[in-house]
């Protein structure tokens, strides 16, 4: 009982991430801005 404890402790962090942030597995977590296309030159 005391490992699936210790476990559970140490998958709060990614189980508070996930409810936050469903995608987070995928992207990352940190919320960055969306990338803006460059400036096209003639």
């Amino acid at each position: 009982m005391q490992r699936l404890d210790q476990v559970l402790r140490e998958l709060q962090p990614v189980l508070r991430t996930l409810n936050e942030k469903s995608n987070a597995l995928v992207f990352e977590a940190a919320g960055s801005t969306d990338p803006q296309p460059k400036k096209a030159t003639k």
